[in-house]
């Protein structure tokens, strides 16, 4: 829609995810969760991030 002309912005295109993360509104309600950062080759990080 961008290289078409449709629209200056992907985030103005009303089928684009991106408006989600522009505006916070979109067709679909999104819920954010957190992503906690994990090392792998630490064995603390990743008890410390497990729910068990």
């Amino acid at each position: 829609p961008v290289r078409s002309g449709y629209v200056e912005k992907a985030s103005e295109y009303i089928y684009s995810s991106a408006s989600n993360y522009v505006t916070d509104s979109g067709l679909i309600k999104i819920e954010k969760a957190d992503n906690p950062i994990i090392d792998v080759l630490d064995s603390k990080s990743v008890l410390r991030n497990s729910n068990i």
